[in-house]
């Protein structure tokens, strides 16, 4: 019985070690884009808005992701920021940008710090902010937990395919489950921490029932107005229709266009969501 109970226990872990690499590989697979893709100020994307700029918009993109992802989204106050980077981000750069891999609360204080110097640059009152998966949970994490005391004035925070509930990718949650119940998952994340911080802190925090997701905040920030854009065929959001907590809008593409099959990474590339989130911030809810 003791022997079984050991082959099981190194079986899930090993199904923990799997799964979480599996979780960086996938994301960084949809999210992630080559050196030749990046934004700069001379290239037509998201860039560094100037003093003209009264209403910025700031696009936060996913775990495993760049500044890359908002190509497209071009305009003089829409501006593309970087967070998270880790070492996994060095070994990777310049073939491909990866960042997010940070903790979020790592993240969090550089978005918080990225947000007031453009409010500082801009001379604006306020941000719109606009947010892929993870960078969702960084931004929310920034307004309920500033470093500086206070929160930065943010009107709306549009979350497109956000992980309020975590992935279920590859079974991951299952597995950590598992470990809960047979009482050993503490023991196996002591081991397991060192291992995977060098290459994905927030892998482990984006995991569906994790400790990080327990302890968030289910309210919106106060004054900040939340909308949630999901999809039913999101992939790696989940639950993606159902998971937003109260005091959030929540509008799902397949009710907009019932022909829509886009996924998580496929979101900020699509014209139909670029056009809802912009919509979104330039209203504030009216």
């Amino acid at each position: 019985m003791r022997a079984g109970r050991e082959r099981g226990h190194r079986s899930t872990a090993s199904g923990w070690y799997t799964a979480l690499g599996a979780i960086l590989t996938a994301v960084v697979a949809v999210s992630a884009a080559p050196a030749s893709a990046r934004t700069g100020p001379d290239d037509g994307g998201p860039n560094v808005a100037g003093p003209h700029c009264a209403r910025p918009v700031v696009a936060v993109h996913d775990l495993g992701s760049s500044a890359a992802e908002w190509v497209g989204w071009t305009g003089p106050c829409v501006i593309a920021v970087e967070y998270g980077a880790g070492p996994v981000t060095r070994v990777l750069d310049p073939a491909v940008r990866v960042g997010g891999v940070a903790s979020t609360e790592e993240s969090a204080a550089e978005i918080e710090s990225e947000i007031a110097a453009i409010l500082d640059r801009t001379g604006a009152d306020a941000v719109d902010v606009v947010a892929r998966g993870a960078g969702a949970l960084v931004v929310h994490h920034a307004l309920t937990h500033p470093v500086r005391g206070a929160a930065q004035p943010v009107r709306t925070l549009v979350s497109l395919g956000p992980l309020w509930a975590g992935t279920e990718l590859l079974g991951l949650a299952a597995v950590a489950d598992v470990n809960r119940r047979i009482g050993i998952y503490d023991a196996l994340a002591a081991v397991e921490r060192p291992l995977v911080a060098p290459f994905c802190v927030s892998c482990g925090q984006v995991v569906a029932r994790s400790s990080f997701l327990r302890a968030v905040s289910p309210d919106p920030a106060p004054g900040v107005r939340y909308v949630d854009i999901v999809s039913t065929t999101d992939g790696i959001a989940a639950p993606a229709t159902d998971a937003a907590p109260h005091g959030r809008r929540v509008v799902v593409l397949q009710d907009v266009d019932p022909t829509s099959t886009v996924d998580h990474g496929g979101l900020t590339g699509d014209a139909g969501v670029r056009r809802l989130a912009l919509d979104e911030t330039r209203s504030g809810g009216r």
